[in-house]
């Protein structure tokens, strides 16, 4: 009995170091992405579920560089080595959709002659779940899988503003109305404020192609109608000491609709309903979007770098990133769009509303060079008004 006891447990240590050494012998993918701290919170978890599959084909490292840490940014770092034909640190990297054109353009200006190729075509039959995605990435599907939604939205308190304004028209007599009371953040400091700014111009421009082709430069000559609605509303925004003054950061503008300063302002639905949750904004807070034009909204994509010396199993970790277990986390976590039906996932009140945002209708814009124009305008044409 002693013996066979013995025996017993020399083939479960051999078994134990047999799958220690497998897990050992697994490629290890490096996934790169950016952002701010949710960012790296849920990735840490969508990363870790991934390690513990006992059938995933690789080990995931994540590879962070937190916004606002003056660290070298992952593009930059990508064409760097691509350039200098460095194939062993980037296999995976995740974007705003809208970013990648910045990629092919930066690699553009490096004198890299291949700078399409920087990302690889994908293959989408050797990611199965692929099938369920509602959502598509705003340039280059054919190189990107979209793992999570966002937009903005317009934040108002229902205990002021028991009936929002539903179109431009209606939010531009709401805010002579209630002069003061409507805020948004300058474009250079936040995407709310940005995506606001941008549906502001763009919506002027005749051209019914300006939203799906903003980043075409001769939209540039076509921005006056624009900057001079956002010069017509500026008394009407929100003031402190006798000055008009924009918030800075996505953030400032919640924390004036949180303090009552102001009652309504464009923000990030994400960033809602992560605040709700914390009750960081008060219950009364509520989101839309103006029946004749929304907000823009993002596509938060995923790529292959060509660099990459491990593809099937880059591929293994994206297919699980838009399974049902990984969206679920991602909605759980950071309160995105799942990029897959809400009905796929587990019900729960995260999931729950969520589900009032459907990814396939979001007015995805990709302004490209044209943001820092817009940007630098705007600093210049309405942020000194006074």
């Amino acid at each position: 009995m002693k013996k066979a006891l013995l025996l017993v447990l020399a083939i479960v240590t051999v078994l134990s170091v047999c799958t220690t050494v497998f897990a050992d012998d697994l490629p290890t993918i490096k996934f790169w992405t950016t952002g701010s701290q949710n960012v790296q919170d849920v990735f840490t978890e969508v990363v870790n579920a991934y390690n513990a599959k006992e059938d995933r084909t690789a080990n995931v490292e994540l590879m962070m560089i937190l916004s606002g840490t003056g660290d070298t940014n992952v593009r930059s770092r990508y064409i760097a080595a691509y350039k200098a034909g460095n194939t062993s640190d980037f296999d995976i990297i995740a974007e705003n959709g809208a970013d990648y054109l910045i990629y092919f353009q930066e690699a553009e200006q490096e004198g890299i002659a291949d700078a399409e190729n920087l990302f690889i075509d994908l293959d989408f039959d050797k990611m199965p779940n692929f099938a369920n995605v509602k959502m598509v990435p705003c340039v280059y599907p054919e190189k990107f899988v979209p793992y999570r939604g966002t937009t903005v939205v317009f934040d108002y308190d229902s205990a002021k503003v028991p009936e929002p304004p539903q179109t431009w028209d209606e939010l531009v007599e709401w805010m002579k109305a209630n002069p003061g009371k409507f805020v948004y953040n300058s474009p250079s400091t936040g995407g709310a404020g940005k995506s606001f700014v941008t549906a502001a111009i763009y919506r002027l421009i005749d051209d019914p192609d300006a939203f799906k082709n903003a980043g075409d430069p001769k939209y540039q000559d076509m921005y006056d109608a624009g900057f001079e609605w956002l010069e017509m509303i500026h008394p009407y925004i929100y003031s402190s000491g006798g000055h008009v003054q924009y918030a800075v950061k996505n953030q400032g503008a919640l924390d004036l609709l949180a303090q009552g300063e102001a009652w309504m302002c464009p923000a990030w639905a994400d960033g809602t309903l992560s605040a709700l949750e914390n009750k960081t904004l008060p219950e009364t807070v509520k989101m839309y979007q103006l029946s004749d034009l929304s907000l823009t909204g993002s596509d938060v994509d995923m790529g292959i770098c060509s660099t990459s010396q491990h593809i099937d199993e880059a591929y293994d970790f994206m297919n699980f990133v838009v399974s049902p277990e990984a969206q679920q986390i991602f909605v759980e976590v950071m309160k995105a769009v799942p990029v897959i039906d809400a009905g796929l996932l587990e019900p729960s009140p995260s999931v729950e509303a969520v589900s009032k945002l459907n990814p396939a209708d979001f007015n995805i814009v990709s302004t490209g060079a044209n943001e820092t124009v817009i940007n630098d305008r705007w600093a210049e044409d309405i942020e000194t008004l006074d």
